[in-house]
């Protein structure tokens, strides 16, 4: 893999929509291998909070849903660390932000059905963000790595992540373990 300096920081045919906290995120100081993926609480538009979100917040991902454009778009450059993670843990090890892209879908979490349409352009997404850092080995949903979190909700299932080359670690991949 090439040294982080040299890594592609945007995925070019995504509108560039900064996070408020985008420049916080330190550089990755190894290659991230885990996506994880997340929901707005309430809110369908998490790309416009998170350009404005309030300082006391600090809070970033490198991919989430605008309302306003009906489309991700990015919000952190790929070589950077988002702060999407919190204290979370994935397979016994601590530091998710250090090891991880996170993507923000449309609230609210609790949704018990998405759009096709949507899944559809994660799908999209996963598959660029593959090509552009292969690193990326592993994808989970934040509420199998925070138990205090519900996102991305029971709208969104391991089936949607069929066939795009990921170990997935949804609840019924947890439950082999």
């Amino acid at each position: 893999m090439l040294p982080v300096a040299e890594w592609p920081k945007r995925l070019e045919h995504l509108e560039w929509m900064p996070a408020k906290h985008a420049s916080s995120g330190r550089m990755f100081e190894k290659p991230p291998d885990l996506v994880v993926i997340h929901s707005g609480a309430l809110a369908a538009g998490v790309a416009e909070y998170l350009a404005v979100v309030p300082d006391y917040r600090e809070v970033s991902a490198h991919f989430s849903w605008s309302e306003c454009i009906g489309a991700f778009v990015q919000q952190v450059e790929l070589n950077r660390i988002a702060w999407h993670a919190g204290g979370s843990m994935f397979r016994g090890r601590g530091g998710v932000n250090a090891r991880s892209i996170g993507i923000e879908l449309p609230g609210p979490a609790r949704a018990i059905s998405r759009p096709d349409s949507e899944r559809d352009l994660l799908r999209g997404l996963l598959t660029d963000l593959r090509d552009a850092l292969p690193s990326l080995i592993y994808l989970t949903g934040h509420q199998w790595i925070d138990p205090r979190k519900r996102d991305p909700g029971p709208g969104v299932t391991a089936e949607w992540f069929d066939g795009l080359g990921f170990e997935v670690f949804w609840r019924m991949a947890m439950e082999r373990d």
